[in-house]
């Protein structure tokens, strides 16, 4: 059965620019962007007609697989920083973000 996880960065305006990993941390960037291309896992980018929301979604054959490369991820020098800076560049621009799977499950970012 395939997997989906999906997160959803609703900005206010069009002038406002997502943040992103690479802007401060492009080490952490690179190495994510290979664990998760090692993995074989399917990311997805896509604006809204409006461009205010940015999908991304991520598919894997199972949540362990996903799960798994997140896991991985953790054990990068930086990527905990890495994430922290997003959620507060997001939270000081006025950037929501919301993280939802094929499950059910879903949980609020910023």
């Amino acid at each position: 059965m395939a997997y989906t996880r999906t997160l959803t960065w609703t900005r206010p305006n069009t002038g406002v620019e997502l943040p992103k990993v690479s802007d401060a941390y492009s080490d952490v960037d690179t190495m994510r962007r290979t664990k998760w291309a090692e993995a074989g896992i399917t990311k997805t980018y896509t604006w809204d007609e409006d461009e205010l929301v940015l999908v991304i979604d991520i598919e894997a054959d199972s949540k362990a697989e996903v799960d798994a490369v997140v896991t991985d991820l953790d054990t990068i020098p930086d990527y905990t920083a890495s994430k922290d800076y997003v959620v507060a560049e997001c939270i000081a621009r006025g950037i929501t973000g919301i993280l939802t799977d094929s499950d059910g499950d879903s949980s609020v970012i910023c």
